[in-house]
């Protein structure tokens, strides 16, 4: 591998690891505060960066949906950007780097919808997934349901983001 490649590798690396550990959750924090959740605060526990809020009892059902899934939402708009970023870019430094960031969204994507899926099986607490499934009132059945209809979902993005990336490291 050629020493610039090692540093859009590297680029890549770096800017997912910001995207994954802090921005999203900054997303996060600013959508909990837009929809009126209360005593937003930001915690940084080993290695991990995370926003705690108080979400109150007068607000929507969409509200809670919007709110615990917005981390994802972000890492979608994220790749649709990086994509946008890879059709912008010729073939050296910058394209390596999107790349190198779309494919590390995607692994994260993939572990945080199957880790949410085991955590609402088996009734775990501290995940948004479980907690989205709890302030739905959804019966450990419905969460079950949900967490396929979620994961059926996110298989078709995933899918079709797949498809496109792959295009691009072919070309």
């Amino acid at each position: 591998m050629k020493i610039k490649n090692k540093y859009a590798v590297l680029t890549g690396i770096a800017t997912a690891l910001i995207v994954i550990i802090l921005i999203r959750e900054i997303f996060q924090a600013g959508t909990a505060y837009f929809l009126g959740a209360e005593e937003i605060s930001f915690k940084i526990s080993g290695l991990e960066f995370f926003c705690s809020f108080t979400i109150t009892e007068n607000q929507s059902t969409l509200s809670y949906i919007l709110i615990f899934i917005s981390p994802i939402l972000f890492i979608f708009i994220a790749l649709e950007i990086g994509i946008r970023v890879l059709q912008k870019t010729v073939l050296g430094f910058y394209r390596y780097a999107a790349i190198v960031f779309q494919l590390l969204l995607i692994g994260f994507l993939i572990i945080n919808i199957f880790y949410g899926a085991v955590t609402v099986v088996l009734k775990m607490e501290g995940n948004d997934w479980n907690r989205l499934v709890y302030y739905l009132d959804l019966s450990y059945e419905g969460g079950i349901i949900f967490m396929f209809l979620v994961i059926i979902i996110f298989a078709a993005y995933l899918n079709l983001s797949i498809k496109r990336v792959i295009g691009y490291i072919n070309a």
